[in-house]
């Protein structure tokens, strides 16, 4: 059990520290030989449930949160099967769920929709930080500190024209998405494609999970249409939402 009782320790230690902590730090506050430290903080960095910054200093990551919510993956995806079914009859169009881990986000279920749009996204797909609407949605809900330091690690690379390559004005499109309760994606990821993402949330607030919308950019020229989408799946994220605890005041 002892291994069991140190990841313990250590995520108590940094949930108690006020700011980011260094391995030396943990190790100090430990007791533990920074050898020691560093192979326990590797399982959990790649688990999620720490971030390091470029700094090397240690927060608590989202999978923490998630675990507090008691929300778990499976829950989500049996939840969000039967409205995203429901959002692909309702417009002919794609529509998946995407999940964050640590720094990544990653598709988790996908639906096709009936139009014949060539796209990338599958199941088990890592979906850019800079240029997905569904990782955006989820990140816009992070706080703000947290942003900083999964974008501090962060390479933001260029897939299309219109793709944000700045970290200063990916933070304002996510404070603008924050603010909008969804995100859009236009021809940003993939050349002549259009999305629209939705945060989730559950009774303790929003989890690092999202709903999109995918679409051929050539379909989505109206303004009404755009409209009508983006309404359809803010509409799908609440009723998800609400079926994993949320309150019409959480979403």
């Amino acid at each position: 059990m002892q291994p069991v009782h140190r990841t313990l320790d250590i995520l108590e230690v940094i949930a108690r520290s006020q700011s980011s902590m260094s391995l030396a730090e943990i190790s100090q506050e430990l007791s533990l030989s920074p050898s020691t430290v560093h192979r326990f903080m590797k399982d959990l960095e790649d688990r999620g449930f720490v971030i390091r910054t470029n700094k090397r200093r240690y927060l608590l990551g989202p999978a923490v949160r998630a675990l507090l919510s008691n929300t778990s993956s499976h829950q989500v995806r049996e939840a969000a099967a039967p409205v995203l079914r429901n959002l692909v009859r309702q417009h002919g169009e794609a529509a998946f769920l995407a999940e964050m881990t640590g720094a990544k986000v990653v598709c988790i279920e996908f639906f096709e929709g009936t139009r014949s749009l060539r796209h990338h996204v599958q199941v088990g797909t890592t979906l850019p930080l800079n240029a997905a609407s569904s990782a955006r949605a989820i990140m816009s809900m992070l706080p703000e500190d947290e942003i900083d330091d999964i974008l501090a690690d962060a390479t933001l690379e260029q897939y299309t024209a219109r793709t944000i390559t700045s970290k200063e004005v990916l933070k304002s499109h996510l404070a603008s998405s924050r603010t909008l309760g969804y995100d859009v994606c236009d021809d940003e990821m993939e050349d002549f494609t259009w999305a629209v993402s939705t945060p989730l949330s559950d009774g303790k607030g929003p989890i690092p999970f999202a709903i999109t919308t995918v679409a051929p950019l050539s379909s989505m020229q109206s303004a009404n249409r755009r409209e009508e989408l983006i309404a359809s799946t803010r509409q799908a994220g609440r009723v998800v939402s609400h079926e994993l605890g949320a309150t019409s005041r959480d979403t």
